[in-house]
């Protein structure tokens, strides 16, 4: 079964962390389908979809791992996309993510899902986050991360994928 999902990134730079200007950080607002037709669109790079939120602590020390990943492999083909799930209309939530990317350096795809939680749960078949998703260049999910992630692993994968997509 393939679902597909937008990806996030953020980029941490090596030793001391310089924030971006929340200003500069955009996080679009997309429902469920214009993710999806997001990462069908993306075919040809390796993508990191990133489910998080304000309210998951996991969630949020998982950012600055994403973020290197990005600034890793960005230039090589992989496409992260940040998926926000704070509740639709909190602006104090989404003012929060904003600053929060920031402080990281998120300046790739940031989105945040306006759908209500019932929709994105029963596609994604969860009823919480963290949740990762990582697709190959001809769109197959190939991997789904529940909870916590080994991400030495997960940038073993993504390489992988990387150097098979290599002439």
């Amino acid at each position: 079964m393939r679902h597909l999902f937008a990806l996030g990134l953020v980029a941490v730079s090596a030793g001391v962390m310089m924030a971006a200007p929340p200003g500069t950080i955009r996080i679009d607002e997309v429902t469920y389908k214009e993710l999806t037709a997001e990462v069908n669109a993306a075919k040809g790079r390796v993508v990191l979809v990133d489910v998080w939120g304000m309210f998951c602590g996991p969630c949020r020390e998982k950012i600055p791992h994403v973020v290197e990943l990005q600034k890793k492999y960005g230039k090589q083909g992989l496409l992260v996309i940040t998926v926000s799930v704070d509740q639709a209309g909190d602006t104090e939530a989404m003012a929060g993510a904003r600053q929060f990317l920031a402080q990281y350096r998120a300046e790739t795809r940031n989105v945040h899902l306006k759908d209500p939680v019932a929709l994105w749960a029963s596609k994604w078949k969860t009823s919480s986050v963290p949740l990762m998703f990582l697709f190959d260049q001809q769109g197959r999910m190939i991997e789904r991360y529940d909870g916590r992630v080994d991400f030495a692993s997960m940038d073993r994968q993504i390489r992988d994928l990387l150097q098979d997509s290599q002439p």
